[in-house]
């Protein structure tokens, strides 16, 4: 370390797990699970007036020319807790969670939702039927 560092031993970022990673990790879960017939992308959101981050997660389709649905958002100060969790498609829109374990509690009901999983099944049904459409002369256009 040199004289002129006064920065001092930084914290290793590897050992934070924050609340974008999480989401992040469950967006390329999403592609892994279906083929890559459909993936998921954490965008960064704007919030003018405030400190906060926040993000959302979007469900895409890329063979339904990239439609795209967003299921949720993310909204947390720097430190990352506590998270609030807006559910974007169903009931209960609005949680908060206090660490990383209550977060991903939240996830993993949000996403195992009945109003996720129907998103997730029509978008991989649809999604097929056009593959299908496109290797098939005869499929009614």
């Amino acid at each position: 370390m040199s004289s002129n560092d006064l920065w001092g031993s930084l914290p290793d970022d590897e050992a934070i797990i924050v609340p974008v990673r999480l989401l992040a990790d469950q967006a390329d879960l999403l592609g892994q699970k279906t083929g890559n017939l459909l993936e998921a992308r954490v965008n960064p959101v704007s919030l003018s007036g405030t400190k906060n981050l926040a993000y959302e997660l979007e469900i895409i389709a890329p063979v339904l020319d990239n439609y795209s649905i967003t299921v949720m958002r993310i909204r947390h100060p720097i430190e990352s807790y506590p998270v609030v969790v807006e559910s974007v498609v169903g009931g209960n829109p609005m949680r908060e969670a206090t660490n990383e374990a209550e977060f991903s509690a939240t996830l993993r009901e949000i996403l195992g939702s009945s109003e996720v999983q129907r998103i997730i099944g029509s978008l991989l049904s649809q999604s097929k039927a056009t593959m299908r459409r496109g290797q098939d002369e005869s499929f009614p256009r």
